[in-house]
Order: C-alpha cells, then sequence, then structure tokens
C-alpha cells in the first residue's frame, strides 16, 4: 500500500468513527429528550397519592368561610410533592370561561423570595400582571387579592417554603399567607420537615393547616416499580428481569424520584435495563447514598 493510500484509508477510518460518535450522540439525545417527555407527563395513580390529590380538590373546592383551612404538604426531597402540584395545575388549567380569563391556581418558587417584598412580585407574575414590581409591597399585595378574585384563583402552592426561614424566619410571610387566607385564597405550602419550624411562629395560622406528614408513601410494591420501568422506556416488559426491579425497590427506598432518576439515566445511558447496566448507573448517583 502506497503512503497515499495509507494516509486516504486512515482519514477515512477517523472519518467512519467520527460519524459513529455523532449518530450514538444524536441516538442518546433523542432517547433523552423522549425519556424526559414521558417523566414529565406520567402520573402514577398510587393511592397514597391519589389521597392528597383529592385532598388538594376538596380544599378548592370548599365553599368560603370564615376561617379558611388548608393543608401543608411535607416530605423528604425527590418523593413527590411537584409531582402533586403538577397534577393538580394539569387537570385545572388556566382556561377562558363565557370570555373571562379563569386561573385555578399558580405556583411560586420561595427558594427565589430572599426578601417578603419579592413575594407579591412573585405572586402577581404568576397571575401574568402587566407590571408586577409596581407600587409597594402592601400596594401590591392588593393587587395580587384583587385580581386574584377576577381570575377565580383557588390555590397558591408555596414550593420549596421552608426557604421562607431564611426572610426574618419566615413572619412576615406567614403575615403575606394570613392576607391571602382571610380573602379566600387558599395557600398551599410545600417543602421538607423544617416547613413546620416556619409555621410554629404563629400558632393560631398554624391551625388552620393539615400538615400532611408521611402522605406520600415509598413504592414498595414491586409490580408498580416494574410497570414504572416499562411506562418511561421503550424496554419491553419481558426484557425486565424480576431482580433487577427488586434492586431497584432496595436501592432507591422506594423513593418514587430516585426510583424514576435511577431507571431514566441507566436507560438514556444504555438504552435498556438489563441488571448490569442498572447497577453500574446506580454506583455513580451519589444521592442515593445515605449522608454522614
Amino acid at each position: 500500500m502506497t503512503v497515499k493510500a495509507y494516509e486516504c484509508e486512515g482519514k477515512l477510518n477517523v472519518e467512519e468513527t467520527q460519524t459513529a460518535e455523532t449518530s450514538a450522540h444524536e441516538v442518546r439525545k433523542a432517547r433523552r429528550k423522549a425519556t424526559h417527555a414521558r417523566r414529565e407527563e406520567y402520573w402514577l395513580p398510587e393511592p397514597s397519592r391519589e389521597g392528597l390529590l383529592q385532598a388538594l380538590e376538596d380544599i378548592a373546592e370548599d365553599p368560603p368561610r370564615e376561617r379558611e383551612r388548608s393543608i401543608a404538604i411535607i416530605a423528604e426531597p425527590n418523593n413527590g410533592k411537584s409531582a402533586i402540584r403538577n397534577r393538580y395545575m394539569e387537570l385545572h388549567p388556566r382556561c377562558i370561561e363565557n370570555g373571562q380569563l379563569r386561573v385555578p391556581s399558580i405556583v411560586v418558587d420561595m427558594s427565589t423570595t430572599r426578601r417578603v417584598e419579592d413575594l407579591s412580585v412573585a405572586l402577581l407574575r404568576a397571575l401574568e400582571d402587566l407590571d408586577p414590581e409596581h407600587g409597594t409591597h402592601v400596594q401590591r399585595m392588593t393587587r395580587f387579592l384583587e385580581l386574584g378574585k377576577e381570575v377565580g384563583l383557588q390555590l397558591v402552592f408555596l414550593d420549596e417554603f421552608h426557604e421562607a426561614a431564611s426572610i426574618d424566619k419566615g413572619a412576615p410571610v406567614l403575615k403575606c399567607i394570613k392576607a391571602m387566607m382571610n380573602e379566600h385564597v387558599k395557600v398551599v405550602p410545600m417543602g421538607v420537615e423544617k416547613l413546620a419550624e416556619v409555621f410554629s411562629q404563629d400558632a393560631q395560622l398554624s391551625t388552620r393547616f393539615q400538615f400532611a406528614r408521611g402522605r406520600l408513601l415509598p413504592i414498595t410494591d414491586l409490580s408498580i416499580i416494574k410497570s414504572l420501568m416499562v411506562e418511561l422506556t421503550d424496554v419491553p416488559v419481558k426484557a425486565i428481569k424480576a431482580k433487577t426491579v427488586k434492586y431497584v425497590r432496595e436501592e432507591t427506598g422506594g423513593i418514587l424520584g430516585h426510583i424514576c432518576d435511577l431507571i431514566e439515566d441507566t436507560y438514556v445511558k444504555y438504552g435498556n435495563l438489563e441488571h448490569a447496566n442498572v447497577e453500574a448507573q446506580r454506583a455513580l448517583m451519589d444521592c442515593l447514598n445515605p449522608l454522614p
């Protein structure tokens, strides 16, 4: 073989390798996109989650009362709190009814709210107010409550509510919640156990909330976990081994988000849920290891 021919063959081999790598990358990219979409749309009709969803439905449909009541959802991270909220908002979307905009619920992320003044801005922005930063905090809260009545607002989800503790231990935020509840807007705080510590500063307000601890139960039923593995991927049910399903349950502690993370990451990387690949991916997931 001549030097020129050798160089040409080498160039072709490099180009073929690069093409193969690009193709593999595109396949993983498409698989990730499809799996992500399935996960975002999936709802697990498991009894504890259905029960909590029904509790939200009941609160929203309750007729106005002098002393409004609501629920605070407390659960460890990755346990499905956001899935509950998303499911409720999916079932009750914004819509136009008799020519009038209706907004049954909104969500505000408290982790982005560093001052109580930011909360009134975030609430107005969630209702798509034209100028959410206009006016003082008190004026903005007044405008929010008026706008909320116009659009039929029922529930306000305050996600990551434990972060409110960073705002003067949460006391100013509790005043805003009381103002909303007094105007018949039910607030649904969501977060970890520290959420209850914030509410402990206002004994009167805390009695208006049912603190839903332990309502999002771990998934221990192997058939449910196996159905998740099928629903979130293109893997045939016959290709999923019983020992793999049991392994997923043991390694994730039955925490819904951990289960989905392990399934998603393994499938995106390998294109299957073979036991060895699930084990290999688990070894990379430090979030599943107990904290020291």
